[in-house]
């Protein structure tokens, strides 16, 4: 599935027009590579997809999810994300989380 072509195509619809509530709207410089598995890509940690992409003349998205096969999706990733909801007269914001992966 993530290396379908269709697939990206829509999951790149999807953050050019992100619903409201989405978390991740497309920053990739929020996204991080924690702890890749491969030793060869051991130079990725602790960057961002952003500035990955940015070195490789490369999609961001095209950049996570072919790093993330090639890891077998084990790779550790780290999402700094901030989201808030308004409630009354102020917002009461939740502290950035880890984004967790999943499987299918």
């Amino acid at each position: 599935m993530f290396g379908d072509p269709s697939f990206r195509e829509r999951f790149r619809a999807d953050l050019r027009n992100p619903k409201p509530g989405t978390v991740f709207q497309g920053n990739w410089q929020r996204v991080i590579i924690a702890v890749p598995v491969k030793p060869e890509n051991a130079d990725l940690a602790n960057r961002t997809i952003a500035e990955i992409s940015r070195e490789a003349g490369r999609d961001p998205l095209d950049v996570l999810l072919d790093l993330g096969l090639d890891e077998n999706l084990e790779t550790g990733l780290i999402g700094r994300f901030w989201s808030g909801q308004w409630v009354g007269q102020g917002a009461v914001w939740s502290r950035p989380f880890p984004a967790k992966s999943c499987s299918a």
